[in-house]
């Protein structure tokens, strides 16, 4: 039988995050110790330490302001780590945008680790920084409250919202631009994170966010601050991602079906997933002909058994593996209780696959490109989806069409020049 405390993790886990549990308990376990460090068993407990109910990751960092006396200004990007098997698709992007910029402007460049040590292991796999350039990066973490010197003409870019918080009083005095990659009070139930992730979306941070939809779903809910803003649409990379030839399919007439599964991570709705494939076999019995396997990647998880199709999970997988197996695949489930659309479904369009999404809110990515179909959040409209999807497999010549099309969109240099723009034209002249 599982213990209260096991159910307690489990719960934090998946309502909060990995990075916020770890946080919470880092917090509680500082609380324990703290308390025991009295050794008078008579005295009475003290006052509580108000203190411990800000979010322990979103502290202020120790600061001391310093003059720029060189000729090169410097650009910062704070990141909530830079851990190698933390740097997911957010960050590798705050980090292209970062390095763009500051090689357009040669700027010199620090990178801020908010809330673990600093490791340049993860920086040097970055394909687009080059093995000599990483030395070159400054770095600051959090230890025994040594001051962050700050630059009076230092540009800074934050990330998750939290990375917001710890520099929130330079708002006045210097540059800060927010990258905004998801909503991401969604990442929490009503409670004290979740307003003040809402609440960092008021600073005086000129706003960059990741897609249009995300852009203007912000716009829809007027949570724009008024301050400068700008989108960007994500980027594609090319040399792994595009449309194969397919040959099992046109081999088999079978039909691979490449699940995006992370249980553990609740906004991917992964029993969605699950419930509609379920649903989908029982409805269409004879459609189990048309199906060759069900894999599944992103996270390893137990194993499945849906429509009489072991699901084969893989976890999360390289770069490489991942684009080798979109390629291969044909019909691709990726969903997200977001409005931002994530990079996975992206990715499996531009290898060529079909790909069932979930309209929410004004995100409909079917009306992006006609390799994706959109469905409802509900299991019935989400396993029509799917059968739709297998009806239109045949037609690989417009599938591969679509992916080529979607793919001259998506130059990740090209679509960030304007946000590079953006952080420069206000700043050439100095503050």
């Amino acid at each position: 039988m599982m213990s209260s405390p096991v159910k307690k993790v489990i719960y934090y886990f998946r309502t909060e995050g990995a990075r916020n549990t770890v946080a919470r308990g880092l917090n509680k376990l500082a609380t324990v110790v703290k308390s025991n460090e009295d050794t008078s068993p008579r005295s009475s407990p003290g006052p509580v330490d108000i203190s411990d109910y800000f979010p322990p990751e979103a502290q202020p960092i120790p600061i001391r302001r310093v003059r720029n006396t060189g000729k090169q200004r410097r650009l910062t990007l704070i990141l909530p780590t830079v851990n190698q098997e933390h740097l997911y698709a957010g960050a590798w992007t705050a980090l292209k945008i970062f390095w763009n910029t500051a090689q357009e402007n040669d700027y010199r460049v620090r990178v801020i680790s908010a809330t673990s040590p600093y490791s340049s292991e993860g920086l040097e796999k970055l394909d687009f920084i080059g093995p000599g350039e990483v030395l070159n990066i400054e770095s600051w973490q959090r230890e025994d409250n040594v001051p962050c010197e700050i630059e009076h003409d230092e540009l800074f870019i934050v990330t998750a919202w939290w990375t917001a918080y710890v520099i929130k009083e330079l708002e006045t005095t210097n540059q800060v631009f927010y990258l905004i990659q998801d909503f991401e009070p969604g990442f929490y139930s009503w409670s004290y994170r979740y307003i003040l992730a809402l609440e960092s979306y008021k600073f005086k941070y000129a706003k960059i966010f990741n897609t249009s939809i995300l852009y203007e779903f912000f716009k829809e809910q007027d949570l724009l601050s008024g301050e400068r803003e700008i989108f960007f649409e994500p980027g594609i990379t090319k040399s792994l991602f595009y449309p194969d030839e397919k040959t099992r399919y046109k081999d088999t007439g079978k039909a691979t079906i490449l699940l995006y599964g992370r249980p553990a991570v609740t906004r991917n709705l992964f029993e969605l997933v699950i419930l509609s494939l379920e649903h989908f076999f029982k409805a269409n019995p004879a459609y189990k002909e048309k199906i060759g396997e069900i894999i599944s990647v992103g996270e390893k998880h137990d194993s499945l058994v849906v429509g009489g199709f072991t699901i084969k999970s893989l976890g999360k997988l390289s770069m490489t593996e991942w684009a080798r197996l979109a390629r291969e695949s044909d019909i691709g489930i990726s969903v997200m209780c977001s409005p931002h659309p994530s990079y996975p479904p992206l990715e499996m369009a531009a290898a060529g696959m079909l790909v069932v999404t979930n309209r929410i809110y004004n995100k409909d990515l079917a009306k992006v490109n006609d390799n994706f179909i959109s469905s409802d959040s509900s299991i019935e409209d989400m396993a029509e989806a799917i059968k739709r999807a297998i009806d239109r497999l045949e037609d690989q010549e417009t599938i591969r069409r679509n992916a080529e099309l979607f793919l001259e969109q998506r130059d990740w240099d090209e679509n960030l020049k304007g946000t590079t723009e953006f952080i420069t034209d206000k700043n050439s002249a100095g503050t």
